[in-house]
């Protein structure tokens, strides 16, 4: 009975030990968040944002946009994508009454409609992947561990997207966000990993001018 109380006690020790450090990790998570968006030109700043405009471009390549998104939150956003040639565009539109997709490709001419319940992760990611947050999106944090990329530290802030899952790579010496990558089985909102590179100030806010896959 004297072994099993000590290992009683001694659980009870570790487990309070493993909540107060997991509790520490949580509050330093929202506070390295918080230094990010500070970074990245302010939650006021953000919060006034009501519509942005998104334009990619391949650089290796010179041609038209890829893809062109008009965001105006909460509800609505058009996308547009050209992957070449006669054939191979489409335009999402998405809002209160579902999403739209309308593609051409080489058997023709197609429509599909999503209805509101069925959500794509469309209408979230970019605000995901740029914005970090807005009036309408604000993410819950849900932990904070450190890993590198390359030769450097990071900060990793895993974040609750809906029911996603996301990490945001944060550098220690900017603040700002290196990398956004998908976390395990999540994949709706954040397709894949992103790293962000090149920031430039956009109307007051810090916003990449440049991204790739980590694998390019």
């Amino acid at each position: 009975m004297r072994n099993l109380s000590v290992l009683f006690v001694f659980m009870l020790v570790s487990c309070s030990f493993v909540f107060c450090q997991s509790s520490f990790m949580l509050d330093r998570g929202n506070e390295i968040w918080d230094k990010t968006i500070a970074a990245k030109g302010g939650r006021e700043q953000l919060h006034k944002i009501s519509n942005f405009l998104v334009v990619r471009r391949q650089t290796k390549l010179k041609q038209l946009p890829v893809n062109v998104g008009l965001f105006v939150l909460p509800d609505w956003y058009w996308s547009w994508w050209n992957s070449g040639g006669i054939f191979g565009t489409e335009v999402w539109v998405h809002g209160s009454t579902g999403t739209w997709r309308a593609s051409e490709d080489i058997q023709g001419h197609g429509i599909l409609w999503l209805p509101p319940s069925q959500k794509t992760g469309d209408e979230l990611r970019d605000q995901v992947l740029f914005l970090m947050e807005t009036k309408w999106f604000q993410p819950t944090i849900l932990s904070l561990t450190e890993e590198r990329l390359g030769r450097d530290k990071v900060d990793v802030v895993t974040v609750g997207v809906d029911q996603d899952r996301v990490k945001y790579y944060i550098d220690k010496k900017t603040s700002l966000v290196r990398r956004v990558s998908p976390l395990g089985k999540y994949g709706n909102v954040v397709l894949e990993a992103v790293d962000m590179m090149d920031y430039q100030p956009v109307q007051g806010i810090m916003m990449p001018s440049r991204t790739r896959s980590p694998e390019a």
